[in-house]
């Protein structure tokens, strides 16, 4: 079984403020357009344990950038969207499990891990986002600590498609006037500071595949959405982790990857998520490789 990967060691000369901002605009306003919460509600501080922010330094501000969402799997690994790392492939990342409102760093419940290691799916293609998916590995000598505002959620069964509804967490931009720069702004992409949340239903392969045709593969990806229009994820919220119920468990079900250039929430569009069951055995093949088994 491939898979490629990335190793993080130490700052490196390259992308600055600017850069980093333009080509998360550039990638928001794209098609298909990356990952993206509109439509949806505040969510609740700690309502979300497994939700975490994905954030890549910046040399020129000497600070972290949010980028991206993903989900906690243990105590070492994070799950995302490969595509968060086209921000800056050869980056400085860090997570921030707990956090809720992004303009805070003392909220109490935050813990800021650097990623050690990233290790993206070998058939990803930045093209098409065909296996969007990457384990973003920290320390085993700084794991996430779990507490009531950290924790995990499990991975599906290899066999699950997806049925009913599910709930998406994120902190992207709201509106699609929102995608724009906002240079000085905390959340670089003109996102929201707080979490917000969203619930949609499941839609089946067929409806996907009369919406994009070619570009939806069911075997690797999911659609759900609103066809009514304005509720869907939006940019800043690629990576995280479309969450439903299996057996009385909170599963990852899809990660937040793409939609359709046009902007979020499109009437008569839905937004497409990697579907994460085709990768559980890929999943714990590398957790094992790499010693970050729990």
């Amino acid at each position: 079984m491939n898979f490629s990967s990335s190793t993080q060691k130490s700052l490196k000369n390259g992308t600055g403020f600017f850069t980093i901002l333009l080509l998360i605009v550039q990638l928001a306003c794209s098609a298909p357009s990356i990952g993206r919460i509109m439509g949806g509600q505040p969510a609740s501080p700690g309502e979300f344990p497994y939700q975490v922010s994905i954030q890549a330094y910046d040399r020129a501000s000497r600070d972290f950038i949010p980028i991206c969402g993903g989900v906690i799997l243990n105590p070492t690994t994070v799950l995302s969207a490969a595509h968060c790392t086209l921000v800056d492939p050869d980056g400085l990342y860090r997570v921030v499990a707990g956090e809720h409102d992004l303009s805070s760093d003392n909220e109490g419940t935050e813990q800021f891990r650097t990623v050690e290691h990233v290790v993206i799916h070998n058939g990803f293609d930045d093209f098409a986002y065909y296996n969007d998916i990457a384990l973003y590995f920290l320390s085993p000598n700084s794991p996430l600590v779990f507490t009531d505002s950290v924790g995990p959620v499990a991975l599906p069964p290899s066999s699950y498609e997806g049925r009913g509804s599910a709930i998406v967490a994120g902190w992207g931009v709201t509106s699609d006037a929102m995608l724009q720069p906002i240079v000085g702004d905390t959340h670089s992409g003109g996102g929201s500071n707080t979490l917000n949340k969203l619930t949609i239903p499941f839609y089946l392969d067929e409806k996907c595949g009369d919406i994009y045709g070619e570009d939806f593969v069911s075997s690797m990806m999911l659609c759900a959405g609103n066809l009514d229009g304005g509720q869907d994820a939006c940019a800043g919220d690629s990576g995280g982790g479309l969450v439903s119920f299996y057996s009385g468990e909170k599963i990852v079900a899809g990660l937040v990857s793409w939609g359709p250039g046009s902007g979020c929430g499109q009437q008569g569009y839905l937004g497409v998520y990697t579907k994460v069951a085709k990768y559980v055995e890929w999943i714990n093949y590398v957790m094992k490789v790499l010693g970050h088994e729990h």
